[in-house]
């Protein structure tokens, strides 16, 4: 009986000693993707191999060109499942007898080659074993060939392309370097475990490119249990500022994404892409900031979200011409489509992306000199032209030209109604740009008698004063309407809403100087500025914000264009694609702008509802207030907010 309770309890105290011994942490496999899409595998090869001139490779050059094969023009693709490798072949074929080439003869077509890709798992080399070849003439038709020139593409172009290899070893690297920063300093062991456990594994094609799984292991089980987002009343300015400086860097790094395609031949869908991304986040952004969010993975999760709607832009149009930068490209996209890999682990990881880890990506992609993801407020002209808005808008814009000797109609008769305003704007305000330093808080010395004469309301030359104002975003909303592709039944709408939102946004006024000092009109959050009440967060590197502040022209020119912007690239198009689009009333219609004016394009829909069910927001009632009085004639009831009554 003794020894049948000895056992039992034996058998306990080793349950309850498993009980304490510490668990090994949870090894999670996870699989990193590196994707190389065809167009960037044949610039690659195209760098390595095909080098000489454009993608051309001499592989064989005797006897003074008696001999000489040169390939040209690689091309990789997927092809029934297969990857299709094919390069234009030219071959010179002589003898060589007695000092001179004889017996002649050249041949021109292509070699096709139907490749399985495999890498070294020691060194990450790429390489692709041929298990199926075929000859074509140049008119893409099956040949045969015999002779001396068979031998010559038998002998050395199939040994030349069959020993094209890519090393692959430096973009792993990269991803590597930028993966460990991501991980806080409590998890450096962590982090160590999944770079170090990379290896690659399957290599597969498909119609999208050629795909190597990097596997790797991630330790999940020992990651401290992740924090509740703090509450607002939790909130301290260190911590607003510190998530402030993380998303401006992260803001300043995606400007250098966009415009990093600057150069390539973007369709307009693509450039729209660009704009919606760059929209969406800076307004979500303000969001967050109006309700005091400052969780850790902002950042990451906006970056998450951009990267998944830009992959395919940059896909299609990086990669497509041989260069250096080539390997960066690749180091890029695996970085990115890492990051998207590990969230799906889960947040235990903890990871952070921090200013560093964007420097570190954005030097990737960079054509020149480093980024410094500065967060400055000067006008960048390439970003400008990679969203579709072309040239920066000029500087210094009072329009104090003389009706009288009517320049615009001389204009009109000269480069017809779309083509004259940029005439005149090129031969009047070049543009100018501002060094980048913090927007100045004081008027410009020389500006500010003209602002006080002209453009600083007082109660008793009020008349005067907004026939000026209104005068002055007529002309620039007839500047805008004329160069943009707003429909000319559209027109009328258009010039009203410009009306009405200067009305709405700041009761017709750039400056107030009540106290005796002169500034300009700021909004509640410190976000917009002037007649226009242009958000410089939102519009920052499109428009300059030192010109926003002090230049009631340069802002009333800027809103007319963004404006312009809402209605061409997406309320007309929203429209389209609604089922009863031709349904909406011009009111409705006018809101609709008005709204995405103020909150960013996914407005749109969400004013639409508001209408339908009677609950719009005070901003949209306030504004449909000024549009009744814009388009019903009503311009005195102005008063009521320049000076009460």
């Amino acid at each position: 009986m003794f020894a049948h309770h000895a056992k039992r309890l034996a058998a306990l105290f080793i349950l309850l000693a498993a009980c304490t011994w510490p668990r090994p942490a949870a090894a999670e496999p996870v699989v990193l993707p590196l994707t190389i899409d065809y167009q960037l595998l044949t610039s690659m090869v195209a760098t390595n191999s095909f080098n000489v001139g454009w993608r051309t490779a001499v592989i064989v050059d005797e006897y003074d060109g008696c001999r000489k094969v040169t390939l040209a023009a690689p091309q990789y693709s997927f092809d029934r499942g297969k990857l299709r490798f094919e390069t234009k072949v030219f071959v010179h074929a002589g003898a060589y007898i007695g000092g001179s080439c004889r017996l002649e003869t050249d041949w021109e077509g292509y070699v096709v080659l139907y490749q399985q890709p495999r890498v070294d798992p020691a060194r990450w080399v790429l390489s692709f074993d041929t298990y199926e070849s075929q000859v074509l003439t140049k008119d893409r038709q099956p040949t045969t060939l015999g002779g001396i020139v068979w031998e010559f593409v038998k002998g050395h172009v199939y040994d030349y392309l069959g020993n094209i290899t890519m090393n692959l070893a430096p973009p792993v690297a990269d991803l590597k370097a930028f993966l460990l920063p991501l991980f806080p300093p409590e998890r450096e062991a962590s982090a160590q475990t999944l770079v170090n456990s990379m290896q690659p594994g399957r290599v597969f094609v498909d119609a999208e490119g050629l795909h190597l799984d990097i596997t790797a292991v991630a330790d999940t089980e020992s990651a401290p249990p992740e924090a509740e987002a703090p509450t607002p009343e939790e909130l301290t300015e260190d911590e607003l500022d510190r998530f402030v400086a993380g998303w401006e860097s992260w803001d300043a790094f995606l400007i250098t994404m966009l415009t990093a395609l600057v150069k390539e031949a973007l369709e307009a869908n693509d450039r729209q892409t660009l704009l919606d991304v760059l929209l969406e986040t800076r307004y979500r952004f303000l969001e967050a900031l109006a309700q005091s969010y400052t969780g850790k993975d902002f950042v990451r999760d906006q970056f998450i979200w951009a990267w998944q709607q830009l992959s395919p832009v940059f896909r299609n149009n990086l990669g497509d011409e041989p260069s250096a930068t080539l390997m960066g490209y690749l180091a890029f996209f695996t970085a990115s489509d890492a990051l998207i890999a590990l969230d799906r682990v889960g947040p235990a990881l903890g990871i952070e992306i921090s200013r560093d880890g964007l420097v570190r990506l954005a030097k990737l992609i960079a054509d020149g000199e480093a980024p410094t993801l500065a967060y400055d407020q000067t006008v960048d002209p390439s970003l400008r032209k990679v969203l579709g808005l072309g040239e920066a808008l000029s500087e210094g814009s009072y329009f104090n030209f003389s009706r009288a000797s009517d320049p615009v109609g001389r204009l009109m008769a000269r480069y017809g109604p779309r083509r004259w305003l940029s005439a005149l704007t090129d031969f009047l305000c070049p543009p100018v740009y501002a060094a980048k330093a913090k927007p100045p808080e004081d008027p410009p010395a020389d500006k500010l008698p003209e602002i006080k004469d002209k453009w600083l309301f007082t109660r008793d030359a009020m008349d005067t004063y907004l026939k000026r104002v209104r005068g002055l975003v007529a002309d620039n909303a007839g500047f805008t309407l004329m160069k943009s592709k707003i429909p000319d039944a559209r027109g009328p709408l258009y010039k009203n809403l410009a009306q009405a939102t200067a009305w709405q946004e700041s009761c017709y006024r750039q400056f107030k100087g009540d106290d005796g000092t002169l500034s300009y009109l700021r909004s509640y959050n410190g976000t917009s500025v002037g007649l226009m009440q242009i958000n410089e967060r939102v519009w920052r590197g499109l428009y300059d914000s030192p010109s926003l502040r002090w230049d009631i022209g340069y802002n009333a020119k800027a809103g007319c264009e963004v404006l312009e912007v809402y209605i061409t690239r997406y309320a007309l198009r929203n429209l389209k694609d609604m089922k009863d689009g031709a349904k909406v009333s011009d009111d409705d219609l006018a809101g609709a702008i008005y709204a995405m004016y103020n909150g960013g394009p996914g407005q749109f829909d969400k004013f639409l509802e508001r209408r339908k069910s009677g609950k719009l927001y005070d901003s949209d009632k306030l504004f449909l207030q000024k549009w009744n009085w814009v388009t019903g004639g009503k311009e005195d009831q102005i008063v009521k907010c320049l000076v009460g009554g």
